[in-house]
């Protein structure tokens, strides 16, 4: 996987972590140490505010406890920005910081055992506990010197409704900002381009780099299952311009609907400025470019595209040795409309007070100045919304040049999409704008299912059902993706429905969209709710489920095995023998080439990719064979499980430059399939019967395809759980497990399957004439056999390594021609899932 993409695991999905909890409802803090009148009366007739107070000492020796996101470097830059001021007044402020800390939040507040301040670094889980009555209003005792540190716009972001009216509900501690325009400054100046001051002297820029026949902008939404998310800073920066304040908060709230005249105008604005001859690639590459390779064609000699708008982290997915100031620089997003004036996106952390006592007061006070983040200003990675804060004290320029833009701005406003509910904000809105700008919605189409998605104001559950005392077992799967469309993640939401039916005391719910900084939140929802079983359905996600096991011992964990062998007692770990099934399709796609060469569109190298791929290819090989032909698979590596335009990109070669004529993939987008039918050439399909599910493709161009029943697995868990017994650790089941439906039918863990039909009949009608009946007989005989458990590709066949692969840690890739295991031994289920690290001999990797 590019190191980029692995950044974007983390970077894309700390911007929605935190607007995934609105359904958390905790209950109010009875034991909360708070001032009483009588010493609120002493405080004011003491001299000075409570700041002052504390560096007069007046509170030596004091605790104050804090929680928050930060923790490694960003922990120590927190510590080190409030050591001057713990030695000068003597309060200890004590910091915990987690990288789950909202659900443990949670879980402190329900208990009547918050920290007295809590650090949030989006604002909308937040709102919830403001809401429940459990954070003090800053505003009843801060000075107003604190108010006229910041902009108006700051506090205009601090107030939120609580059970007796707004309330100031904390104060802005650090941020980061968006409205920035990237170019390559060297070259820009050669060229004589000016920066532009306003929207119409960009447009001009725009037209003037058109004219020199160059492509102006940098542009891309694609981020795996974030995919979107983009173009939807992009509609706030555009709102931002075209509305007032007041219109952009509506927004964010739901009162001002996506189908209003002013956001359909902003996406007028935007579809304008990336209309086709102003975007690199033109505009179909939009949705299919990495957001993070975007900017990367304006460091090229000479620059394909010139502008690029991102945040400042963008800066991280630069190409290396570029220097700012030099390769690099910036300007601000010019404004539209005159009347809104320069209004500027951000980003950042509020900090909020849960327990009141005057030492309390005093940090929050100390948070309103600049001093309390001078030493992370010089250290690098925060910006300071105080007005007090020196140009100076930044220790790095680009974050010095991007704070002057921001205090020379007349409004700030927060990432609108962060504000609005996680169905919207990280889903339909997201989808909304992918749909629009890949041309398959219209603008009406997306804004109205967008306002369609949006949660009904003031929606409670009935009190009843609230208190309803549940019977049964409950499944919670996490979806790494959305559902619909999906072959993995629809076979898992399937297979979540199919048990549901199966028996009546078990409910299925899931979330979808979930990244592994969200994962284990969720899952303490989810658990608070009533879940038994928690599903992680991708490894990356699933994994951190395994540090709150031990914290929930009556709830079994479950991930997806790709390659960590991590298990506990009720930290389970599943897998089907996919490579049964794809032995099966390697016979068939041996017996439909012509030309010999068969074509593998893969993600990257990883066991589960290298163990799946063998499969297939060992049926390829005794399909050669039998057939008395000459074979070769060729497999080329995208870099990633979902990159609609790499891979058709790479489909395109393997059939123009090698000419495939049969193409299979280990990837997840369309796209591979997409080229096959433009190729005419045969697709074998993976994961789900994609015709019949799905409608994908037709028995024209899929020759077979093969299903994974996931509910087999599940299965197995929840009749262990229903008896009383604790499930095995590790499951890693094929084709001679299954398990009877609510209607009867029994189905195998995996399974040959297309169009609606099992075994042999999977082969579409049309494939079957240029089948030989020794293949077909030979595919019905192999895969009773494994039905029986009678029979196993990779028991019977020799292991002999292709030289290429994948080393892991303390095991190298053997070297080409060694046989690692021979004909009629039996591997085990450890070995292939966490050590099959090398490619069969006989196989082409391609660069």
């Amino acid at each position: 996987m590019k190191t980029k993409r692995i950044l974007w695991v983390i970077l894309a999905l700390l911007l929605v972590s935190s607007m995934l909890f609105a359904a958390c409802k905790p209950k109010p803090t009875e034991e909360v140490e708070e001032v009483t009148e009588e010493e609120e009366m002493e405080e004011e007739e003491a001299a000075g505010t409570l700041y002052e107070r504390a560096m007069a000492g007046e509170f030596d020796g004091k605790v104050v406890t804090m929680t928050g996101p930060f923790t490694d470097e960003d922990a120590v830059k927190f510590d080190n920005s409030v050591a001057a001021f713990e030695e000068a007044t003597g309060i200890d402020i004590q910091y915990e910081g987690s990288k789950e800390f909202e659900a443990t939040i949670s879980v402190r507040v329900e208990a009547g055992d918050p920290p007295d301040i809590v650090d949030f670094p989006q604002p909308g889980l937040l709102k919830t506990f403001v809401a429940g009555g459990h954070v003090v209003d800053v505003s009843t005792f801060l000075p107003q010197s604190s108010f006229d540190n910041y902009k108006d716009s700051w506090w205009d972001m601090a107030e939120m409704a609580g059970p007796d009216g707004t309330i100031t509900a904390g104060v802005w501690h650090r941020y980061n900002a968006k409205s920035q325009v990237w170019y390559p400054k060297e070259e820009f100046d050669a060229a004589g381009y000016e920066i532009p001051e306003t929207w119409d002297e960009m447009v001009a820029l725009s037209d003037l780099i058109v004219a020199d026949g160059d492509k102006p902008w940098c542009v891309g939404i694609e981020s795996g299952a974030a995919t979107g998310w983009p173009a939807t800073d992009w509609m706030e920066e555009v709102m931002l311009r075209t509305t007032s304040l007041e219109n952009y908060d509506k927004w964010t709230t739901g009162e001002l609907p996506f189908s209003s005249p002013e956001v359909k105008h902003a996406l007028e604005v935007l579809d304008e400025l990336w209309a086709d001859e102003y975007v690199y690639g033109g505009s179909e590459a939009i949705v299919t470019t990495f957001f993070g390779d975007a900017p990367t064609p304006m460091f090229e000699d000479p620059p394909k595209c010139w502008l690029h708008k991102q945040g400042n982290f963008i800066t991280t997915f630069f190409p290396e040795g570029v220097e700012a100031g030099t390769d690099y620089d910036f300007f601000y997003l010019p404004g539209i409309d005159e009347e809104y004036g320069k209004p500027y996106l951000v980003a950042g952390d509020i900090m909020a007070m849960f327990n009141d006592r005057p030492e309390v007061r005093a940090v929050m006070e100390f948070f309103t100045k600049g001093e309390a983040v001078k030493e992370w200003l010089a250290a690098g990675g925060a910006l300071s919304p105080h007005k007090d804060s020196e140009l100076s004290w930044y220790g790095d320029d680009i974050e010095r040049g991007v704070a002057e833009l921001v205090k020379a701005a007349d409004s700030v406003r927060f990432d609108g999409s962060d504000l609005m509910p996680g169905e919207v904000g990280a889903g339909s809105f997201w989808t909304g704008m992918t749909d629009y700008f890949s041309g398959t919605a219209d603008a009406d189409t997306v804004l109205a299912e967008i306002d369609a998605s949006w949660p009904a104001a003031g929606e409670e559950p009935a009190e009843e059902e609230e208190m309803e005392e549940e019977e049964g077992l409950t499944l919670a799967i996490e979806h790494f993706s959305i559902i619909e469309g999906t072959t993995w993640s629809g076979a898992h939401h399937r297979g979540g429905q199919r048990l549901a039916e199966k028996y009546p005391d078990l409910d299925y719910v899931y979330r979808e969209e979930v990244m592994p900084d969200v994962s284990v939140p969720y899952a303490e929802e989810m658990i608070s709710e009533g879940a038994d079983i928690v599903v992680g359905n991708a490894e990356f996600m699933g994994m951190p489920l395994a540090e709150i096991a031990e914290k929930y011992p009556d709830v079994n964990f479950i991930s997806i095995i790709a390659s960590d062998p991590t298990t506990k007692d009720n930290f389970l770990r599943v897998f089907p023998r996919q490579y049964q099934a794809l032995y099966l399709e390697g016979l068939v796609a041996a017996a439909l080439t012509e030309t010999g060469n068969i074509g593998v569109v893969s993600a990257f190298p990883s066991v589960q990719v290298i163990r799946r791929t063998a499969g297939f290819y060992l049926g390829v090989q005794d399909g050669a064979e039998l057939l008395d032909k000459d074979i070769t698979v060729y497999v080329k590596y995208s870099g990633d499980w979902y990159l609609p335009q790499e891979e058709r990109d790479i489909a395109a070669t393997l059939v123009d430059q090698y000419e495939v004529d049969v193409i299979t993939q280990q990837t997840d987008s369309g796209s591979p399939l997409d080229v096959a039918i433009e190729k005419e050439i045969w697709f074998v399909g993976k994961d789900m019967d994609i015709v019949g599910f799905y409608g994908w493709g037709d028995a024209n161009s899929v020759a077979i395809s093969f299903d994974t029943r996931w509910e087999v697995l599940y299965n197995e868990i929840i009749k262990d759980m229903m008896a009383g017994e604790q499930p095995d650790k590790v499951l890693y089941l094929g084709m001679d497990s299954s398990m009877t439906l609510a209607d009867g039918t029994e189905i195998a863990t995996v399974d040959i399957m297309n169009d609606g039909k099992v075994g042999v009949e999977a082969i579409s009608p049309v494939a079957l004439e240029s089948v030989p009946q020794e293949i077909v007989d030979l595919v019905e005989q192999r895969r009773a056999e494994m039905m029986a458990g009678e029979w196993d590709p990779f028991t019977a066949r020799a292991f002999v390594s292709n030289g290429t692969g994948l080393d892991l840690e303390g095991l190298a890739v053997p070297e080409a021609g060694t046989e690692v295991k021979a004909a009629g031994e039996e591997p085990t289920a450890e070995w292939l899932l966490f050590s099959f690290n090398f490619d069969l001999e006989g196989m082409e990797l391609l660069e």
